[in-house]
């Protein structure tokens, strides 16, 4: 059930309020990878797939990789201030379980690739990366052009190689596909990320009154499980199809082209709802 609820955003988000900025961002950012992730697993969005859905997939991957980092600096911000702490520390266990998990799991991402990707591929596009790809590309490696009257006709499809050739230039091998896989794993465990910016706008509303939402008592098996000693800590979903197959140039897209499992996580964090909201 969708209920649209009025209020005044000022009196949400006041001036001169760090805490209430960093909330408000994490709003943002929140839209912005839902967006994303709707963009990277739709069998077909017409207009935006004239050039392959393999090149609007990667379009979309490529901005997740900056709107991750910018989640990762917005909560680790918005954890060292004081006042969120406190308000963190009233909530239920399991939710403190989990954004404690999710933050460092950014945190480490970001360290082994997440920040390297969103510089060379998401935040811009590095020309000493696409040049090292154009140098190491194989010489019988063949593109398609599309040619037609019109401007908006004409498509460059080779555009995909030359992007996924720099990206994957490091790795020798011609298991392109479980390459492109791993690289989107990584970043497809992150998603739990739109439900940890769910728990923080909750516990926010909830510290400073400004809504009555009931706490969540349980978290998804798939994101916090128990390990020895009984302490919960965060796990990384895995696929159970390959998603690459989809970004491979000049290769028609399966019938299924994304893991159940991503699209599980988009689906979940889609529709998360608030039963009792009450501004």
């Amino acid at each position: 059930m969708l209920r649209l609820i009025p209020f005044r955003i000022r009196k949400w988000f006041p001036p001169g309020d760090p805490v209430a900025t960093a909330v408000a961002m994490l709003c943002v950012l929140r839209e912005d990878l839902l967006l994303e992730l709707q963009g990277i697993i739709a069998e077909k969005l017409d207009r935006l797939d004239d050039n392959q859905s393999a090149y609007r997939r990667t379009y979309f991957w490529r901005n997740s990789l900056r709107t991750l980092e910018e989640i990762r600096k917005a909560l680790n911000s918005l954890n060292s201030k004081p006042e969120f702490r406190d308000m963190l520390a009233r909530e239920p266990t399991t939710i403190r379980m989990a954004f404690d998990g999710l933050k460092r799991e950014l945190n480490k991402a970001s360290e082994a690739f997440l920040r390297v990707l969103r510089n060379h591929v998401g935040g811009h596009l590095d020309a000493a990366m696409v040049q090292a790809g154009l140098d190491s590309m194989d010489h019988g490696q063949e593109g398609m052009i599309q040619f037609a009257d019109t401007l908006g006709n004409i498509r460059y499809r080779f555009a995909v190689d030359v992007l996924w050739t720099a990206l994957l230039r490091e790795v020798p091998g011609d298991n392109t596909e479980s390459r492109l896989e791993n690289r989107l794993r990584a970043t497809a465990s992150l998603t739990p990320a739109v439900k940890a910016i769910d728990d923080v706008v909750a516990c926010y509303l909830r510290a400073r009154r400004l809504a009555r939402i009931r706490p969540r008592r349980d978290f998804p098996r798939d994101v916090v499980r128990e390990r020895r000693g009984g302490v919960p800590r965060f796990a990384v979903r895995r696929w159970t199809s390959p998603l690459a197959q989809t970004l491979c140039v000049n290769r028609p897209p399966p019938p299924s082209p994304l893991s159940r499992s991503l699209v599980a996580a988009q689906a979940q964090a889609s529709h998360q709802s608030y039963p009792s909201l009450k501004v």
